[in-house]
């Protein structure tokens, strides 16, 4: 039986009129079904309807025949691949893809409300929502609203291809098979919650080919580099300007900048950070950091000790989040953002910060050949000289929220280096020792 045949949530006959000559369907007793015409004339066919359980609407479908008997002959038949299709955990109603998704979204939302997701994630998977409606209108083309029964699991196994050859719109390109497998796991959350809920069938899941993930090293990144790109940041920062606020958001591009460099936090981990994640320690001249899950890209909460570090810019003495606090942030009650917008204490500063982002590298480092330098490689610039100054691999992972193994993937031309200085150092040490 066709998933079509479960396509109808309520039959829609345009006009609705007054159901006539309705009559119980006999011998069937659960669920009850009523059989009835939308017109007195004798040529009018007959539909049957009965109450989907749990459900505060009717299932309703037209038996194509103006005679009683075979009405109930068809309506019998019917009803008995219904239940069994039920059993099967078949949807016998469908809503469209595009009320589907709408729904999905009021339920991310709310866990964005809640603290259990982050807010830049629903962006992304509302993204991912929009090509996915593009992808199926196109495979599955339809004079009406596409219906989630409508989709076939297996469609999905076209979706790599078509969005390295076709795709969409250029903003949303997929320059690698780690993008398309992404959006092919959101997919499959967003079908699999539908099926829970009872929106779609269970051969709706999506069904594909495993392809193999394109792994990259990380670019070498040199301490001179890094270097350079902070001192270039520092001027940048500390020149005068007169408009205050956008003083205040140099130092916050600058600080923010360091505090990454220093902890290997996410961007968005460090600009979600309110002020009562942090606790001061004055005396040790260090900040404890409590990462909250729902900032996080794992959803994993942990916590970070930042002190006076060597990869702060001056080498200072002072630690650098108690600088910014001190000198530079204006709104301190415990639910602001650390790093908050100069006017509003309680508003994300994502965008400020990707937006200056840009106008310094082209303007301050694509000058002096520092154009590569991206926001993450604040990120990259403490694995790189954590791994360099000896630092344990597991302990690193652990601070940095993500797997060992994609510490050892991503950096392994690193780790090469420092095992072959190792194995060098200590037969140096034995020579000199004999």
């Amino acid at each position: 039986m066709g998933s079509d045949y479960f396509s109808n949530v309520k039959a829609n006959y345009g006009k609705r009129e007054a159901e006539k000559f309705k009559r119980p369907l006999p011998n069937w007793s659960s669920p009850k079904v009523t059989l009835y015409k939308l017109s007195t004339e004798p040529s009018a066919s007959w539909y049957f309807k009965f109450r989907i359980k749990g459900e505060r609407q009717y299932f309703k479908r037209s038996l194509r025949t103006s005679n009683f008997t075979e009405a109930c002959e068809q309506a019998s038949e019917q009803l008995v691949e219904i239940r069994a299709a039920q059993q099967n955990g078949a949807a016998i109603v469908s809503p469209t893809l595009d009320e589907t998704i709408r729904l999905y979204k009021l339920v991310l939302e709310a866990e964005v409300t809640q603290n259990q997701r982050r807010k830049s994630t629903y962006v992304r998977i509302a993204r991912y929502l929009e090509t996915l409606k593009i992808f199926l209108r196109e495979k599955i083309p339809s004079k009406s609203p596409l219906k989630m029964a409508s989709i076939d699991g297996e469609i999905f196994n076209q979706y790599r291809d078509w969005r390295i050859t076709d795709g969409v719109k250029e903003r949303y390109k997929a320059p690698s098979n780690l993008p398309i497998s992404q959006e092919l796991i959101h997919f499959k959350a967003f079908i699999t919650w539908a099926i829970k809920k009872r929106y779609a069938n269970q051969r709706s899941e999506p069904v594909y080919d495993s392809f193999p993930l394109s792994t990259h090293q990380r670019e070498r990144l040199t301490e001179k580099d890094y270097r350079r790109t902070v001192a270039l940041l520092r001027g940048w920062a500390n020149k005068k300007i007169e408009s205050a606020k956008e003083s205040y958001e140099r130092q916050l591009i600058y600080h923010s900048f360091l505090v990454m460099a220093n902890t290997g936090m996410r961007t968005g981990e460090v600009l979600n950070l309110k002020n009562s994640d942090l606790e001061i320690d004055a005396e040790k001249n260090a900040v404890r950091i409590f990462i909250r899950k729902e900032a996080t890209k794992v959803n994993t909460r942990r916590g970070i000790i930042l002190r006076a570090s060597s990869f702060d810019d001056e080498r200072a003495e002072e630690n650098l989040l108690i600088r910014w606090i001190k000198k530079f942030q204006i709104h301190k009650h415990q639910n602001d953002f650390v790093f908050h917008n100069f006017n509003q204490s309680t508003y994300h500063t994502s965008k400020v910060f990707y937006r200056y982002w840009s106008l310094l590298r082209k303007e301050v480092l694509e000058p002096k050949g520092l154009g590569y330098m991206t926001a993450y490689h604040a990120r990259h610039a403490f694995v790189t000289f954590s791994i360099r100054n000896g630092a344990n691999v597991y302990s690193i992972a652990k601070m940095l929220g993500t797997s060992l193994s994609q510490i050892q993937a991503t950096y392994d031309h690193i780790l090469s280096e420092q095992a072959s200085d190792d194995v060098f150092l200590k037969r140096s040490e034995s020579r000199r020792k004999v």
